[in-house]
């Protein structure tokens, strides 16, 4: 048997464990090159041994390729805390605490595409085109976990950011609403 002593062990812990995200692409797995080795050695997988294992093993690659993934996304989701994605006519801006998600949310009904907005011109046409803007603040529990709410989002076209729209949306919600 080519694995490693360890290693043995190591895919019978993992045999029924499902992936809670999504494989890495080829191209995700190539920017984590150093990790993922560094997560093979850590687990008892020599070089030679993953080489011989891709080629007579795929299934047991493959789950070596879940967990790995799991694990990215995992500390990925745990660094960040903001979501945002743009749609011509609406925007999404969430924030994920500790026990639930904030949703700062913009419908738009002018001609342009918000999109292609910057905040500075969203909040100069709020103040000036009466009723075109809609801006509505929402809470909500997790139903899941924070990161797999955060992934299910990420997976329908939502992208991670500093926060700095989000933040600056919620002052002036907060500011309109007193």
């Amino acid at each position: 048997m080519y694995f490693e002593p360890n290693f043995t062990y190591f895919c019978r812990y993992f045999e029924n464990v499902m992936a809670k995200y999504r494989l890495l692409t080829t191209e995700e797995l190539k920017l984590f090159e150093k990790e993922f080795i560094d997560f093979l050695v850590v687990n008892g997988i020599i070089s030679d041994s993953w080489e011989k294992m891709k080629i007579e093993n795929i299934e047991e690659a493959d789950k070596i390729i879940d967990l790995f993934s799991d694990i990215i996304f995992e500390k990925i989701l745990r660094q960040n805390s903001y979501l945002e994605q743009k749609l011509k006519s609406q925007l999404f801006c969430f924030y994920f605490g500790k026990k639930k998600a904030e949703l700062m949310l913009i419908n738009y009904t002018g001609d342009s595409d918000i999109s292609e907005m910057s905040y500075d011109e969203i909040i100069e046409d709020a103040n000036n085109t009466s009723g075109m803007f809609k801006i509505n603040y929402q809470t909500k529990a997790y139903s899941t976990t924070r990161e797999k709410e955060m992934f299910d989002l990420i997976q329908t076209g939502c992208e991670i950011t500093d926060g700095d729209i989000f933040k600056k949306l919620k002052a002036y919600y907060i500011k309109q609403s007193n």
